[in-house]
């Protein structure tokens, strides 16, 4: 019998410092996924603002981008194109929404070289 006490006494020491080691606690666990919680929110939130300003950076150069395709379809061939496509532009801005071209009809078919300098391209405020 005095053995078996000698070996249980053993056994209880040899795993005592398991018993003992600290974890977190319930309220340390919450206040930890509370923070993650808060952060994550954050992060979502600044994501919708940062994809429209990229969308609208994209459809700013789209129409830049346009409008030199046009200046260059004119310089080649010294008359305006027809549509954007056949200028070599894009056709949709960022959004997928239409790009729309409007053309003097005074410049349909003339020679710009010889046209009197009447004409502008312009592009609207996006604001």
């Amino acid at each position: 019998m005095c053995y078996e006490k000698k070996n249980l006494i053993i056994s209880f020491q040899l795993f005592h410092p398991f018993f003992h080691k600290k974890g977190f606690t319930l309220i340390e666990l919450a206040i930890v996924l509370v923070m993650l919680g808060l952060i994550t929110a954050l992060g979502a939130s600044l994501i919708g603002p940062l994809l429209k300003q990229a969308k609208l950076r994209e459809s700013r150069e789209i129409v830049v981008s346009a409008r030199e395709a046009v200046i260059g379809y004119a310089m080649q061939y010294k008359m305006l194109p027809d549509t954007l496509s056949v200028a070599g532009a894009r056709n949709v801005d960022a959004w997928g929404n239409s790009l729309y071209y409007y053309r003097d009809e005074n410049l349909k078919n003339s020679n710009l070289c010889i046209t009197k300098p009447a004409y502008t391209i312009s592009t609207l405020n996006d604001n």
